[in-house]
């Protein structure tokens, strides 16, 4: 799937937590939604209902996906369930999370140089065994720790490349800023 650069820039922007690229992802759906709401036979209450279902399914996927095209087909599934089936995923964690984003986060760390990153070194470390394909009950072993600190300290992780990578963007905005 094709997707413009501005989508991929307001993903990233809104995973760091910028209200206005939330805003413009929620209204990018919603304007469908609506629509298809709007075409079918339910009562005021029911549409309401669907569509704050929608808007609620749409913010949880930009905190759950990393990935812009992942993000992109599994809410365009999740709405067409809400809207049609009446379906609703549960609330996902840190643990299911990275386990289906781990392809994706496992590909962006293997670009990133993660010593010029803001990050403690253990994150660090934990990256790059994560990396080299280690799974999360071997590095509880590794960090003594829990899964599930693991999988919280991956998800820090990926939420920190996602940061980069939009500080990244906000450098390259403003060196055009000043050249002719």
């Amino acid at each position: 799937m094709a997707l413009s650069s501005e989508l991929e820039i307001k993903f990233d922007e809104a995973k760091t937590g910028s209200d206005d690229a939330v805003n413009y992802l929620i209204a990018y759906f919603m304007q469908n939604v609506e629509r298809q709401i709007g075409n079918l036979n339910f009562n005021v209450e029911e549409k309401s209902q669907k569509t704050n279902l929608c808007r609620h399914t749409i913010l949880r996927n930009i905190h759950t996906y990393y990935d812009l095209n992942s993000f992109i087909q599994n809410t365009l599934n999740d709405l067409k369930n809400i809207i049609y089936l009446n379906e609703t995923k549960d609330e996902l964690g840190s643990r299911s999370i990275i386990d289906n984003q781990s392809l994706f986060i496992r590909s962006q760390i293997s670009m990133m140089d993660l010593d010029e990153m803001n990050m403690p070194v253990t994150d660090k470390e934990l990256a790059r065994l994560y990396y080299e394909g280690k799974e999360a009950k071997e590095l509880a072993s590794i960090f003594k720790c829990s899964e599930t600190l693991i999988y919280a300290r991956l998800r820090r992780i990926a939420d920190k490349m996602v940061q980069n990578k939009v500080s990244t963007y906000n450098q390259n905005d403003n060196s055009l800023l000043y050249k002719k």
